[in-house]
């Protein structure tokens, strides 16, 4: 008579958060990394919505910018901006793992943390010259 194998029973939505064999802090970490994406899809709908305002005329894209300075429009813009900050923030940590290790010219393995550090300091840079350029184009 063959033995059968024990399957220990696990909840199956919440398993990465219920299952203390997991780490929950890094399921918790990967699952509100992947529900950020929801806010980075609002913000898409909310940028074709002002692309077809502006297009409609000036009366309908104030309507647009009013509605965007509504306590609510300011609400979601924020939850807009940190949910975008945080998919950034953990998908430049996740890159080192996902590329092919870097070589410096004298052969030596470029560390992971500096390769953060690099995108880091990129995606600083671009935003002071974003920033400047409104700065100059903006009378």
């Amino acid at each position: 008579m063959a033995r059968r194998p024990y399957v220990q029973e696990v909840d199956r939505y919440r398993w990465w958060i219920t299952d203390k064999r997991f780490n929950r802090a890094f399921y918790l970490d990967y699952m509100a990394r992947e529900a950020s994406c929801i806010f980075i899809a609002l913000y898409t709908i909310l940028f074709v919505w002002g692309l077809g305002a502006l297009a409609s005329g000036p009366e309908a894209f104030a309507n647009f910018i009013g509605a965007m300075q509504s306590p609510f429009g300011l609400v979601v813009q924020l939850l807009i901006l940190f949910f975008t900050v945080y998919h950034a923030v953990t998908w430049f940590k996740l890159a080192p793992m996902g590329m092919k290790p870097l070589r410096s010219g004298d052969g030596k393995r470029v560390p992971p943390a500096t390769v953060i550090q690099a995108m880091f300091a990129a995606w600083a840079g671009c935003s002071v010259v974003t920033l400047l350029l409104i700065w100059w184009l903006l009378p």
